[in-house]
């Protein structure tokens, strides 16, 4: 079954080591251009004229369980990725499990607990990290590929790029 879901990119302060983080910043003209970087060297340059680190995430609108990490839905109160828990907490927590959407898949280095193991979330393939630096940031939504046998099992194929997400 397919879903609908939401590309956002937000900015980071945190350099990944994983070197798979797009760079944005303003070009001749003053248009905001995006790059994604082949080596950490490129990244230095980019970063030294001005060019800031952004994180993609694929959000999607469904059911919030302790341990997912989610976005709210009001970038600008909270642009970063913050971990449910079901403990009373100040905002944006308590109004997180009906006001924001859950994330699947991430240029970030996030990891969700399950069972007493310790799992990454699902990483963004090259490939999508490439296209969506190619269309400048206007890819906003995709279609991708859910699998019946569990709610946490999910996005393997989407619908308007070859590849979304590395195989593990």
């Amino acid at each position: 079954m397919f879903k609908k879901c939401k590309v956002a990119m937000l900015p980071t302060e945190e350099i990944e080591a994983n070197g798979k983080q797009i760079y944005s910043g303003k070009v001749l003209g003053g248009k905001t251009k995006l790059y994604f970087p082949n080596s950490g060297e490129e990244a230095r340059i980019l970063k030294h004229f001005g060019f800031k680190p952004q994180n993609l995430y694929v959000l999607l609108e469904d059911n919030i369980v302790e341990g997912d990490w989610v976005i709210p839905n009001d970038f600008e109160y909270a642009n970063r990725p913050w971990q449910f828990k079901q403990d009373p907490r100040p905002l944006p927590f308590w109004g997180c499990k009906y006001n924001c959407k859950k994330i699947i898949a991430t240029t970030d280095n996030l990891e969700v607990e399950e069972y007493g193991f310790i799992f990454p979330v699902p990483k963004l393939s090259d490939s999508f990290i490439q296209k969506f630096v190619e269309s400048n940031g206007k890819i906003n939504e995709i279609m991708v590929e859910f699998y019946p046998k569990d709610e946490r099992q999910h996005c393997l194929v989407a619908k308007k790029v070859d590849e979304l997400f590395d195989d593990y």
